[in-house]
Parts: C-alpha cells; sequence; structure tokens
C-alpha cells in the first residue's frame, strides 16, 4: 500500500487485482471454458500476476471465507490499481448466496471502499437480482472509489433462461481474447 500512483502503469497487467467468487457447483458445463475457472484462467493468461488473484469456489463459499480471503487480498492491493470484483451463483435480492447464508452487497462494497487502496473497482456479476447491487455503487454509500457494474439481470429480478450462467463471465473473457489476441486490461475498464 505504499506505492504512489506514479509507481503503477495503469492497465498493464500487473496494475490489477482480481476476486473471483463461483458459487454454482450445479452448473459444471462450462465452468472452464466461459465461468468462474474460466474468467480467472483467462485473467491469468493475460499477465495478471497470480499472487494478485483470487478464486474461492464450492465448498469454500462461506461468507466468512468469501470475506476472509477478500479482505486478505484488499491488504495487499496498491494505490493507482484497479479490483475486479466477479460473482457467479445464486443471488437474493439483498446479496450474493454463499454456503447457508447471503453476503450482503452493501457489506462486499463497504469493505471494498474501506480496505482497497486503488481507485478503480469493476463488478462483473452472474446472478439473480444482481442489479440490485448497483444501488450500493453509488453516493451516499460509497465515497473513495469509482466502480463501473456489469450484471446479468436488474433490480429484483431472475436472470431469464437456462444457459445465460456466465453472460457477463463469457463477455469479459471474449473482450481480453478479442479475436484470438490478447487486449490490454485497460481497454475493458475504458469500455
Amino acid at each position: 500500500k505504499d506505492s504512489s500512483p506514479s509507481d503503477i502503469d495503469y492497465g498493464l497487467p500487473s496494475s490489477y487485482y482480481v476476486f473471483v467468487v463461483g458459487h454454482c457447483e450445479e452448473w459444471p458445463e462450462g465452468r472452464e471454458e466461459q465461468g468462474d475457472i474460466g474468467l480467472y484462467n483467462e485473467f491469468l493468461a493475460s499477465g495478471v500476476p497470480q499472487n494478485q488473484t483470487m478464486l474461492v469456489r464450492d465448498q469454500a463459499c462461506t461468507q466468512a471465507n468469501c470475506e476472509r480471503q477478500l479482505l486478505n487480498l484488499l491488504q495487499h492491493t496498491r494505490r493507482g490499481t484497479t479490483l475486479v470484483f466477479s460473482y457467479g451463483g445464486h443471488g437474493k435480492a439483498a446479496g450474493f448466496k454463499t454456503i447457508q447464508e447471503t453476503w450482503r452487497f452493501r457489506s462486499v462494497v463497504e469493505m471494498i471502499d474501506v480496505h482497497f487502496a486503488g481507485e478503480r473497482v469493476l463488478f462483473l456479476v452472474d446472478c439473480c437480482a444482481s442489479g440490485n447491487l448497483a444501488t450500493w455503487l453509488a453516493p451516499p454509500h460509497v465515497r473513495q472509489k469509482k466502480y463501473a457494474c456489469l450484471t446479468t439481470s436488474l433490480q429484483y429480478m431472475a436472470t431469464s433462461d437456462v444457459g445465460e450462467e456466465w453472460v457477463t463471465n463469457l463477455a469479459t473473457i471474449k473482450s481480453l481474447q478479442c479475436g484470438g489476441g490478447r487486449v490490454p486490461l485497460s481497454t475493458l475498464i475504458e469500455y
């Protein structure tokens, strides 16, 4: 956390931190290509250092473990960086479903707003009611960061059809691949 913004080269993979939660073991088909595992692997392939990434999945998806892993990643962030937070699984109006609990959108945003040393946060959310997250990304709820959010549903709505489990993940993977060539991650954030 002691690096100055000039020490970080915005847009380079080394300026990104990636946190991926995949609570979706009931959808095993496609996870490695277009789901949580595919998204995590694509960020690694794009050059994001492995020690700046975290994948929490399946039975490890308790609220306490997700919070602990996110806080651990955030405590290693630097000024001038971008955080990509991805969740794939079930959602409720108030938050992300974890093992027998709901990880409230508000709690996630507050943790990031307080503990993330960087400036930019991109949420990629594949779950029902994911549009409700946007409520917590504007003042007066957040104070310090620039937030962007891609979701699969509007507020209080379910995702519509079977096969739409990986909509934001697949779009992000395709953006990073851009026809087989690698695209700087800054391009994804800028658009």
